[in-house]
């Protein structure tokens, strides 16, 4: 994360390396979520590509988070905060 973050900076062919993989990530949680509403796991009526974003800038928050705290019950509270948005 940290070194395609900082390469992405530089070179505009890793930037799109980048940001394939992750608009496929996106594609799949999108998938994942709208499959979920579809059969009640996760609320309808809410725009399933928004909530896929949501799952995954959390998760790639949680990656930098992880590095520096400590007390798994933050990293914890912020998935289940995520998880309870859904």
């Amino acid at each position: 994360m940290n070194a395609a973050m900082e390469a992405a900076a530089l070179d505009p062919y890793v930037k799109r390396s980048v940001r394939r993989s992750f608009d496929r990530v996106e594609d799949e949680l999108c998938a994942v979520v709208a499959a979920g509403q579809a059969t009640g796991e996760i609320t309808p009526g809410r725009d399933a590509r928004a909530l896929a974003r949501l799952v995954q800038s959390t998760y790639y928050g949680l990656r930098v988070l992880s590095r520096v705290q400590d007390d798994r019950a933050v990293l914890a509270g912020t998935v289940e905060g995520t998880l309870a948005a859904l």
